[in-house]
């Protein structure tokens, strides 16, 4: 689909233009490695950190006292 394109006019049956979208004919993808990889990394240190920190801040409570908690 990236090398040939995808016309959405033929799919839905109508104009884009019609919805405020100028789009005439085909809309051409590009493969971009190093986009995707920089999106990967991002991707994968984001959810490391969102999960480790709240792992060690976790691990610094006493259970007791927080089931407990009152």
């Amino acid at each position: 689909m990236a090398k040939y394109g995808v016309d959405f006019g033929g799919m839905v049956g109508m104009d884009l233009a019609s919805f405020g979208l100028p789009i005439l004919g085909r809309l051409y993808g590009v493969w971009n490695p190093t986009g995707f990889a920089w999106v990967f990394i991002f991707v994968v240190l984001t959810s490391l950190v969102t999960s480790i920190l709240p792992a060690y801040w976790a691990a610094k409570k006493d259970p007791v006292q927080t089931i407990y908690h009152r």
